[in-house]
């Protein structure tokens, strides 16, 4: 925890003294201060000759979590959140942006929304494939698909380069008869 001057409130308090404040609350140990002013105990700041107390809209106190977490806290309360990535999430996230893709091409085609398709995606991408490989049911399922290749169609209806995760991609489409 880190903690931060509120000079909305501090510079007031500390007049000429406000820069002096803020330096010695910067350099301050922000887990004591936060359980000294969550238990109620007085605290002040003295700087030069003046001495005030603070409280706790004198502060702003700053949490880090790390960089695999995200959270807030309200008093005794904290909620985190994970931030790391699995495999299998990074995959989803792939597979929802093809099936965006192929939305989008099945639109541009003038396909309806009750078409089947056929279906091919490629690209040189180790992780989109993969992404593909564990996701090609729900791709297919949600795009309607009847079949899925990693081949040119040679009936193709519509084609569209697409960059997904940074990578080139091309998506096939052709209506299913």
């Amino acid at each position: 925890t880190s903690v931060l001057p509120n000079m909305k409130t501090l510079g007031p308090k500390m007049g000429r003294h406000a820069s002096a404040a803020r330096e010695l609350i910067a350099k301050l140990d922000g887990a004591t201060l936060e359980a000294a002013l969550a238990g109620d105990a007085p605290w002040s700041l003295a700087v030069a000759d003046v001495e005030e107390p603070v409280t706790a809209e004198d502060v702003i106190l700053k949490k880090d979590f790390g960089d695999d977490w995200a959270g807030a806290s309200d008093g005794m309360s904290v909620v985190l959140i994970d931030k790391r990535l699995t495999p299998e999430l990074k995959n989803e996230g792939i597979a929802r942006d093809i099936v965006r893709n192929v939305q989008n091409l099945r639109k541009d085609a003038g396909l309806d929304i009750a078409d089947r398709i056929r279906l091919s995606l490629m690209t040189s991408s180790d992780a989109i494939k993969d992404a593909i490989d564990e996701c090609g049911e729900y791709i297919l399922s949600e795009t309607l698909g009847v079949e899925l290749s990693s081949d040119t169609l040679s009936d193709a209806a519509s084609r569209i380069e697409v960059v997904i995760d940074g990578e080139a991609m091309t998506i096939e489409l052709v209506k299913a008869s």
